[in-house]
């Protein structure tokens, strides 16, 4: 099986955190998206017919609207005859900061910001999903994916679903999580085998979008 995972493209708003505020590619985000697909699928009609260009067996997405609607599209231009739009791959509840620019969160929580800042693993921020909740939620997601019968798979996500898959493969501590950088539009490649146990899973390439914006 080979699974594409790649994470939604930049946003119209100015959130610091963006978990489930519902917010809006804007064109460059849609263009990091396209980009990264064009040369793994079959991302128009009209390139049905090119002898290189494939289709993904199955194109899930979490339901936040920056994710939903461009797998939406993407579906809908036949890079996959099968799309499933699946809650577990949202991204983590930031709870009362998300959403908010940083400067706001700054202004409205400032006590609970540097909490935050100082051990974002063990301080939580008020009303959000907790840490050991979200991991274990993606850890139950991840497990249910690979153990599937599809073969090729694209999974629109987020950079925290994203970055726990790629924790669960290599296995950094936490404290890692976020030393790797995965940019709007960014597109992990994992290649998983099947064993007599559980199935081992590969690293195959992290690309970053060509068009990341600066900033």
């Amino acid at each position: 099986m080979r699974i594409e995972l790649l994470r939604h493209g930049e946003c119209d708003d100015q959130a610091w955190l963006r978990g489930r505020v519902d917010s809006a590619l804007g064109e460059q985000g849609w263009l990091q998206m396209h980009n990264q697909l064009k040369l793994l699928y079959v991302t128009d009609k009209s390139e049905l017919d090119k002898p290189n260009m494939v289709k993904a067996d199955v194109v899930i997405s979490s339901p936040a609207k920056r994710c939903a609607e461009f797998a939406q599209k993407i579906y809908d231009q036949a890079c996959s005859d099968n799309l499933v739009v699946a809650a577990p791959w949202q991204e983590r509840d930031f709870g009362v900061f998300d959403g908010l620019p940083f400067d706001r969160v700054q202004q409205k929580y400032p006590q609970e910001l540097e909490r935050y800042l100082q051990n974002p693993y063990k301080n939580p921020i008020p009303k959000a999903e907790s840490f050991a909740d979200f991991k274990t939620r993606i850890q139950q997601a991840w497990s249910n994916l690979i153990h599937s019968d599809y073969q090729s798979v694209l999974l629109v996500t987020h950079s925290g679903p994203m970055r726990l898959v790629l924790q669960q493969i290599l296995g950094f501590p936490d404290q890692q999580l976020f030393q790797l950088e995965l940019g709007y539009g960014a597109r992990i490649s994992i290649d998983v085998i099947p064993t007599d146990t559980q199935p081992f899973c590969k690293l195959v390439e992290i690309v970053q979008s060509k068009t990341q914006a600066i900033g």
